[in-house]
């Protein structure tokens, strides 16, 4: 079939919807219509079962209410489309845009929203590196849909809204859902191998069965280990996918002034985040990275900071009265050229101003770090690193 013979059964099939002369219900069962431009195009309720859409762009395109049986979306751009209540069973979306997508009430049983990977300890690099390498659903609307049984291997699912989903049996390795709302979401026997969980709201969600190995930001028994205020899990979202990514998506985050106390922020990477001015009395932030961090002017009070990586964080009047830096990294940061490559230079740490009344840095490396006019009142420095700090 010519693609001029697709545009104009595209056509009567607009003139369908409006209910007009000459319109004709679209019925393109195994149509190639790979590498078409559709962006913003009207196919609801069009029954396209097979078809091959694969590195097409359908930005802003409606296939809502469409019959999509094992339809190939592969390599395509589908950002902001609307799928609700598609029949998307068997579909494939490998490598595919889904960025704010709507998938809500859709069928994807049997679907695969990845690229596959049969590569011997695959699941083991997922584990240690993360990976990035399946369908991009950030912001997707998934609300409510049956997925039992297929492969997000991989996929990117960040701030992804999955309230009430049915993963049942779904293989989830890799899987990023940084920020997601997983609220009543079953993942029965689902497969969560090196899945990120940080900052997912899991409330009610069915893990029965589930392999966990090496999972991020969720215990054995479902409870979280990130938390954070509602209004900001999509900012810890985007950020992890500007991290994983190299800054090619997403955006660094922005706190500055918000409040977050007694937040839990276990074992991220923020590095270059901004949290000026940020309530973050009694937050757990142990083991994370907070690189090149400003966190000028912050309440850390009480805050335990064990083993947190915070080279290079600018922290001028922070107050961390109370706060557990045992075994923490406060060092001056490596500059490093386009290459990644260290020029010889360094950032310099900066408490300048800082209040530590009462905390503890115990093991804690302060190494070319700036330390004028700090409050070091009742501080327990024992073992700490202080080579080549300024304190004058």
């Amino acid at each position: 079939m010519m693609a001029t013979d697709i545009l104009d059964a595209i056509k009567a099939h607009g003139l369908w919807l409006d209910q007009r002369r000459g319109g004709q219900r679209l019925r393109l069962q195994g149509a190639d219509l790979s590498g078409l431009s559709l962006a913003k195009v009207n196919l609801r309720g069009a029954y396209l079962p097979g078809a091959k859409f694969e590195h097409c762009d359908l930005t802003d395109s409606d296939l809502s209410e469409s019959d999509l049986f094992c339809a190939s979306f592969d390599g395509a751009t589908l950002c902001r489309a609307n799928l609700r209540n598609c029949d998307l069973r068997g579909a494939s979306f490998r490598r595919s845009i889904l960025a704010e997508a709507d998938f809500t009430a859709s069928k994807f049983q049997g679907g695969t929203l990845v690229t596959q990977s049969s590569q011997p300890g695959a699941a083991k690099q997922m584990a240690m590196q993360g990976s990035r390498g399946g369908a991009d659903m950030t912001d997707a609307k998934m609300e409510n849909v049956k997925a039992g049984g297929c492969s997000f291997k991989g996929a990117i699912l960040a701030g992804a809204t999955l309230r009430g989903v049915d993963l049942s049996g779904a293989d989830m390795t890799g899987a990023d859902m940084t920020g997601a709302d997983l609220v009543d979401a079953n993942l029965q026997n689902c497969n969560l191998t090196a899945a990120v969980l940080d900052a997912a709201d899991t409330t009610g969600i069915n893990i029965e069965g589930a392999v966990m190995d090496h999972v991020r930001g969720m215990a054995d028994n479902g409870q979280p280990q990130v938390s954070v205020p509602a209004s900001l899990r999509a900012v810890v979202a985007r950020h992890a996918t500007w991290v994983a990514t190299d800054g090619r998506q997403g955006e660094p985050a922005n706190f500055a002034d918000q409040a977050m106390k007694n937040s839990k922020l276990i074992n991220l990477d923020f590095s270059a985040a901004n949290f000026q001015n940020c309530n973050l009395a009694g937050a757990d932030l142990r083991n994370s990275r907070f690189m090149l961090c400003d966190f000028t002017g912050a309440n850390l009070t009480g805050a335990d900071l064990r083993g947190a990586i915070m080279r290079g964080a600018m922290m001028r009047n922070a107050d961390l009265s109370g706060a557990k830096l045992d075994q923490a990294d406060l060092s001056a940061a490596d500059i490093l050229d386009r290459e990644k490559k260290p020029t010889g230079r360094t950032w310099p740490t900066n408490l300048y101003g800082a209040k530590l009344k009462g905390s503890s840095l115990v093991d804690t490396n302060l190494s070319g770090a700036t330390l004028v006019g700090m409050d070091r009142e009742g501080v327990d420095f024992s073992r700490a690193k202080l080579e080549g700090a300024r304190t004058s």
